[in-house]
């Protein structure tokens, strides 16, 4: 008894397999009716949901691209850094200051974060600030490859600078 033909995803098209079509033939070439038309891209409601979810967080990082300084993101993992914060939950008052070594950037979309590894009252302090909260008020770079002493930091992540001597890191003697 003969197999029916089964369908497979090939290049991107749903296809006959095993037919006696010749070369593999795309879903438009199956249509038998006029209203079954071209094939809908976004086919499960959960798909068509995170294609909608992704134009919004699209249009939304824009936006606040837009209204940011474009030097915001200026600096790389390995570098002096000092953050200028609004204090949590209060927009008056002076912003408070965060320095340390960037030991890893996160980017993703609003979600862009950095951790910075820094010393307070002679212990170490780890930090994760959102980049694009609206808390944070400027990124001053304090000086460029601080971890090894102007040449590139050879990691992506710098996690192992928290086993690490704190004094290795301390930013308190930098002006």
């Amino acid at each position: 008894r003969p197999r029916p033909p089964r369908r497979a995803l090939h290049g991107g098209m749903l296809a006959l397999r095993g037919a006696r079509l010749g070369p593999l033939v795309g879903l438009r070439a199956l249509a038998t009716t006029p209203r079954d038309g071209p094939p809908v891209k976004y086919v499960t409601p959960r798909r068509r949901a995170n294609a909608v979810m992704n134009a919004v967080r699209k249009a939304d990082l824009e936006r606040v691209k837009a209204s940011r300084d474009p030097g915001l993101l200026d600096f790389n993992v390995g570098d002096a850094i000092e953050i200028r914060v609004l204090p949590y939950k209060s927009f008056d008052g002076p912003p408070d200051s965060i320095r340390g070594v960037a030991i890893a950037l996160k980017r993703c979309g609003l979600d862009t974060s950095v951790r910075v590894l820094g010393v307070d009252y002679e212990e170490p302090v780890e930090r994760r600030i959102p980049i694009y909260s609206p808390l944070v008020v400027d990124i001053k770079v304090l000086k460029r490859n601080y971890v090894r002493k102007g040449k590139l930091a050879r990691r992506a992540k710098l996690y192992y600078l928290r086993d690490r001597d704190p004094r290795t890191y301390n930013l308190t003697t930098m002006k």
